[in-house]
């Protein structure tokens, strides 16, 4: 069982979490504002590229294979060989333990926010907005359904100790 001390240190570690996870949601409708007003700039310009089908076939695959990968990469990073006895549970050891978690989570979301770069640089190179919405949209939900919730973060660190003294 975690002590109150514990479940702070949790809580703000996951404070922490969800304020970073925020910020890259609000990076990428920063680069929808720089895709519209850069849509309005280029409406005249002759297209860079004029077949691009294989170019935007090429980016939706990797953008798909990120976000597919995302959440085993996430298992990998969290993953321990050894639990933790609950005699040896600090609060310096619940600190380390929701670091890796964090470290999960900004992996998910790094993976999330280059789906929608790749959009933006879809939308550089080829003038088709609708590719860049489409693929920060992924990006978005992706931020959203791979988020752990907070019980999840407490389930996860009770994982990872044994009820062995």
């Amino acid at each position: 069982m975690l002590t109150p001390a514990q479940k702070a240190a949790i809580q703000r570690q996951y404070l922490t979490a969800a304020i970073t996870a925020g910020a890259m949601s609000v990076a990428i409708l920063l680069y929808s504002m720089i895709a519209s007003v850069l849509e309005k700039k280029l409406a005249g310009a002759a297209h860079p590229i004029q077949h691009y089908g294989i170019l935007r076939l090429v980016m939706y695959l990797i953008a798909i294979t990120h976000i597919g990968v995302a959440p085993f990469i996430q298992t990998f990073m969290l993953e321990r060989k050894e639990r933790i006895p609950a005699a040896k549970l600090t609060d310096a050891v619940i600190e380390n333990l929701c670091r890796r978690r964090m470290q999960g989570m900004l992996a998910i979301m790094a993976l999330s926010q280059a789906t929608a770069i790749y959009g933006l640089i879809l939308m550089f190179l080829t003038h088709a907005i609708g590719d860049f919405y489409f693929l920060s949209a992924i990006a978005l939900a992706a931020i959203v359904f791979f988020f752990p919730r907070p019980a999840q973060w407490e389930a996860w660190v009770l994982e990872n100790t044994s009820k062995a003294v």
